[in-house]
């Protein structure tokens, strides 16, 4: 039981290895609390607001209305297509880029109330000080390696400081209180939902 609330728990969150990507302080054995955080960017552009288009060159979100999503009902079925595509944040001097592949996608089933979690997703982080970055690197490595098979795998290019994850997460249980919790945003014709747990807003559409 204990297992599943944790997998359902990275699931909700935009999953694990998103989370484990960018919690950079984690991942250092040589930083202090003290350290600079650059902050998150996202290097597409946010979407605008109010129908106007975002300036980074993501389309804006169309006058959509947004509202709290507070039960499984409201997202039940597949929401794939992230958008953006691609997303860029920065943390402590570590550059993480997530490319998102067409096959990443969310199911929920309001009548079993389960949620799963399928596609891939590949990782290329990057630094201009090499020692920190390879020091991120092999943390990063030992933190993946744990990562439960029940939610996937993770191949890695030590040349590139790249890794593929391969998310393939069966369906588990989840619920209403559990989803309002994770920050869902839903559209007044629901067809698009959006989080931005990351700190970085990822907009998924209705399949």
């Amino acid at each position: 039981m204990k297992k599943a609330s944790k997998i359902v728990s990275v699931i909700v969150a935009f999953a694990l290895i998103f989370t484990l990507a960018m919690s950079g302080c984690s991942l250092f054995d040589n930083k202090d609390d003290d350290s600079k955080k650059d902050g998150t960017t996202d290097t597409g552009g946010n979407p605008g607001t109010g129908g106007n288009p975002g300036t980074g060159g993501n389309p804006g979100t169309g006058g959509d209305t947004w509202s709290n999503v507070t039960s499984i009902s409201q997202v039940d079925g597949s929401w794939g297509n992230p958008s953006p595509s691609s997303v860029t944040t920065t943390q402590q001097g570590i550059t993480t880029k997530v490319d998102y592949g067409n096959d990443y996608m969310f199911t929920f089933d309001a009548a079993a109330k389960t949620v799963s979690l399928s596609g891939t997703a590949t990782y290329t982080v990057s630094s201009s000080n090499v020692s920190d970055l390879n020091t991120y690197w092999s943390n990063l490595k030992t933190s993946m390696a744990q990562m439960p098979a029940e939610i996937g795998t993770a191949s890695f290019n030590d040349a590139n400081h790249t890794y593929t994850a391969k998310l393939n997460v069966n369906p588990q249980p989840i619920t209403d209180s559990a989803l309002a919790s994770a920050g869902y945003k839903i559209n007044q014709n629901g067809t698009k939902l959006k989080n931005s747990s990351s700190g970085v807003e990822v907009i998924l559409t209705k399949k």
